[in-house]
């Protein structure tokens, strides 16, 4: 516990504390399918030369993982949360799969090494910030 930022806890009503019969049918319904699927993933990695590869094996069982290569912008987009809308790629990556929208805004659902998402993260700040200037 020592090395999260914050802790809180409490107490609240939930339906899980009142059905506990619920979360129990739940759960046998749900540690067969991770036992079958826990090893599926979606993953983004560097390839350099500011290409990306996005491995997708979540439902590809017969053939496969998909293998998609992006460019630099749209792996910002599809790894940055932001309002919905704010990244060209965000509609066509709903409909792929690789991100959700959750009350308007894109949440992006991919994985990756957190110095990936670091240097995602601080390459769209610089573009950004180059953009502001350019503006002025």
């Amino acid at each position: 516990m020592e090395q999260v930022a914050e802790y809180f806890s409490g107490h609240f009503s939930s339906e899980i504390y009142e059905q506990p019969e619920l979360v129990e049918r739940i759960s046998a319904v749900y540690r067969p399918w991770q036992t079958a699927h826990g090893k599926y993933t979606l993953r983004m990695e560097d390839t350099g030369g500011g290409l990306y590869t996005i491995t997708d094996s979540r439902m590809h069982l017969t053939e496969g993982s998909k293998i998609e290569i992006v460019e630099e912008q749209e792996a910002i987009g599809l790894m940055t949360m932001a309002p919905l809308g704010a990244h060209p790629v965000h509609e066509s990556a709903i409909d792929r799969d690789l991100g959700v929208a959750m009350e308007g805004w894109f949440v992006p659902i991919i994985t990756a090494e957190p110095e990936l998402l670091h240097r995602l993260d601080k390459t769209r700040d610089r573009k950004v910030t180059h953009q502001s200037l350019a503006l002025t």
